[in-house]
């Protein structure tokens, strides 16, 4: 059994409340928290558009989390000519679509393009339907509420639910799956060379965020990597910690950042006010496929 919340105008992430949720004795904390971190999703991020989210409670996961999404796959043409009819033309989508126009494919227009259910709407798919756009699993065991107070031993729970909702909406990489196709994401990874794509899984091998090829708006985690997601960002340690940093460290506020916006600003949500790349520094109708990626906690 499973309960939604309540939709609105606007951007909406509609939540749907799984009983392993609903039955928890801290449901109400955890609910809250939940929406804490939906409401400022809704308040970045305008595109018209409503997706449903189902949430889970996973008292495995340690203070982690845990997302399950399935893909729409298209033709890189028809994506790339689809972003760039729904972009708001604000300057972090002029700067992407500058560098697509000179450098489109990069070698791999052979590969399959992959888009979370959420990402192919904000491009102009699926105007109807109801299904949830995926899952999201979370351990309120292991966290604290509200993004305030934190407690030893416990994560930000509303940092976990960030990092995931992001994952559903799109911020995934397709580095790592032996080459065969890759996601929106993929188009603004590059390596040390300016405007040169990087799909290595090399881990002696930098990669980072860009929307222009040459201008580092974040790094990937692949130098060093020994665990999460290849479409995370390494840890910046606690000083610097952001939301989707591979790791989630305990007893520590985490808030969403400019990275993350500017990346799903970049692969089609549109963003208002929108971060200026220059100001940016360096911090640190197809098939259908389902995958479920994970966030460590530290």
């Amino acid at each position: 059994m499973a309960i939604a919340g309540t939709a609105h105008a606007g951007f909406v992430i509609n939540p749907i409340w799984d009983s392993s949720i609903t039955s928890r004795s801290d449901a109400a904390q955890t609910e809250a928290t939940i929406q804490m971190a939906i409401n400022n999703f809704e308040s970045i991020y305008n595109n018209n558009m409503t997706i449903s989210i189902t949430f889970h409670a996973n008292t495995s996961l340690g203070g982690g989390g845990q997302s399950s999404t399935p893909y729409y796959i298209i033709n890189t043409s028809d994506y790339l000519n689809d972003l760039h009819a729904t972009a708001s033309g604000d300057a972090i989508d002029t700067a992407a679509w500058s560098e697509l126009q000179s450098n489109p494919t990069n070698g791999n227009s052979n590969k399959q393009m992959y888009l979370t259910f959420a990402n192919a709407k904000a491009i102009g798919y699926f105007d109807s339907g109801t299904g949830s756009y995926g899952d999201v699993y979370i351990d309120p065991s292991n966290s604290f509420f509200n993004h305030t107070s934190p407690q030893s031993g416990k994560t930000d729970l509303y940092a976990v639910v960030s990092h995931e909702i992001d994952e559903v909406l799109g911020t995934s990489s397709g580095v790592g799956n032996g080459g065969a196709w890759f996601t929106a994401t993929d188009f603004f990874r590059f390596g040390s060379t300016n405007h040169v794509r990087s799909f290595t899984t090399d881990t002696t091998q930098h990669a980072y965020f860009s929307v222009d090829g040459v201008n580092h708006i974040d790094e990937y985690n692949q130098i060093g990597r020994t665990g999460g997601d290849w479409g995370d960002w390494i840890d910046h340690g606690s000083a610097n910690k952001q939301v989707q940093d591979w790791v989630v460290y305990s007893n520590l506020l985490i808030n969403y950042g400019v990275g993350e916006t500017s990346l799903l600003d970049a692969v089609g949500y549109n963003v208002s006010p929108a971060p200026e790349p220059a100001s940016i520094a360096l911090l640190g109708l197809g098939a259908v496929a389902l995958l479920r990626r994970r966030a460590l906690k530290k």
